[in-house]
């Protein structure tokens, strides 16, 4: 498993579902929707699959010409060589990952709603994907362009939670310093890999939103955003 890439006791989703069609060519298929007809972004698609899985190693012309049952020529036509998918790869991540943090964040202008959906949308592998923020965390360790895009993310999307706590009333200082420690805590989850059930992990909600709102949520508060959130089989899972 990649450093710092979490790994739910499931098996990574399979490419059809990543691109809504199927990977297998049977012959009606063949006549019908040749999969050598793929999109520049079935094949950005593609590749974020294999990355988040993976890793940045992993994201390869060959590999993933296989996996797509098309040739190595398909690729070439949407691209010039492998940098430039890496560059779509760091593209996507950056407006996926912080516009969905942002939009997060303005759905509410109650404090504890915006740090209670903060926690739940790290927890989702959609529509923000922390496998896929974890990964270019990983990669950023190895390339200092890739490095400058995550600094810079972390000061953008730092900066938006900063606000949210100003605009609940919070002191420039405070709300500094509470937005940090949001957002560090949510990324040191996965850096650290800890272990721990879903149900474990919201349930100490109650004590993380004390700390870093100094407000209080209470058990009924909790249960309700529990329930509208998460499956009882979702509650289940265990990071690994």
């Amino acid at each position: 498993m990649v450093a710092g890439i979490v790994n739910w006791h499931h098996a990574p989703p399979k490419l059809e579902f990543i691109l809504g069609k199927t990977t297998t060519k049977s012959a009606q298929q063949q006549d019908d929707e040749p999969l050598n007809r793929l999109s520049r972004e079935d094949w950005v698609a593609a590749a974020l699959h294999l990355f988040a899985w993976k890793g940045i190693d992993a994201v390869r012309v060959e590999p993933l010409a296989q996996s797509l049952h098309v040739t190595k020529g398909s690729f070439y036509w949407h691209f010039k060589n492998r940098k430039e998918l890496h560059e779509a790869i760091i593209q996507h991540w950056s407006e996926r990952c912080t516009r969905t943090l942002t939009e997060s964040i303005v759905k509410s202008t109650d404090i504890i709603d915006v740090v209670l959906n903060v926690f739940c949308m790290w927890m989702h592998d959609e529509p923000f994907s922390p496998r896929l923020d974890a990964g270019m965390r990983d990669w950023a360790r190895r390339s200092e362009a890739v490095k400058a895009a995550v600094q810079q993310a972390d000061i953008d999307r730092t900066k938006t939670l900063e606000q949210a706590f100003l605009t609940a009333g919070y002191a420039a200082d405070a709300a500094r310093i509470r937005a940090r420690a949001l957002y560090f805590i949510q990324v040191g989850y996965y850096e650290a890999n800890i272990r721990e059930s879903r149900a474990q992990r919201v349930e100490n909600w109650r004590e993380y939103v004390k700390v870093i709102t100094g407000l209080e949520l209470t058990p009924e508060r909790l249960a309700q955003f529990r329930a509208q959130n998460f499956t009882a089989a979702e509650l289940c899972l265990v990071s690994d």
